[in-house]
């Protein structure tokens, strides 16, 4: 696959809402670029239709606007990483909405694949994953005074992305967070965790 240019378009959801959208451009060179791009798409109209449900004004007559922006942060071969960034706004009176997500792909034998899945649910790649964002984070906010579970744990540090390098978390209001959060990354050197990554996944991560 070939990272090529960005395609701009608009998403027709509803007539109150405007909602435009610039997406990475995977060349469909085969079925797995097909694949990609596919669910590129498919990511980005169901997360304007999941912000319309949440975050839409109930005023027929105003118009709400949904903004979103994707990158591809890294690819190397069949591995490709994808970042998004949306911003939706029901009022010009109101702020924003900002928030950020991602999908993470790891070649065709594997397809997407979830932060979980990755680490193979390891409870200790979450505790040190915690311990770091609130290291990053302000003092006033700590993520592990929100006394959540395991599985709402690995939802809130889900959106991430990767490179050669390091782990990126994006922490928002697309998981957990409050909206006023708007958002942070925090970044995890790569070396620190690859012992507790999947053997197979460690291979093609290292190998890239």
């Amino acid at each position: 696959m070939r990272q090529h240019d960005v395609l701009p378009m608009r998403l027709e959801i509803s007539e109150r809402l405007d909602a435009a959208v610039h997406l990475p451009l995977i060349a469909e060179d085969d079925w797995y670029g097909r694949y990609v791009s596919s669910q590129i798409l498919a990511s980005v109209v169901e997360d304007c239709y999941r912000a319309y449900r949440l975050y839409g004004s109930e005023r027929s007559n105003e118009t709400d606007f949904y903004r979103l922006s994707g990158e591809i942060h890294f690819q190397s071969s069949d591995l490709i990483s994808i970042y998004f960034i949306a911003s939706y706004e029901a009022s010009p009176s109101l702020a924003p909405n900002n928030y950020a997500f991602s999908r993470n792909y790891f070649g065709k034998a594997l397809g997407r694949l979830s932060l979980r899945e990755i680490f193979d649910s390891n409870t200790e790649f979450l505790k040190l994953a915690l311990r770091r964002c609130d290291d990053a984070l302000d003092d006033a906010f700590r993520l592990s005074d929100m006394n959540l579970k395991e599985e709402e744990l690995w939802s809130l540090l889900g959106q991430f992305n990767f490179d050669k390098r390091d782990l990126l978390i994006n922490l928002s209001s697309y998981a957990l967070l409050p909206s006023a959060f708007s958002v942070r990354q925090v970044t995890i050197p790569l070396p620190d965790v690859v012992d507790m990554i999947l053997p197979p996944l460690r291979s093609a991560l290292l190998a890239s």
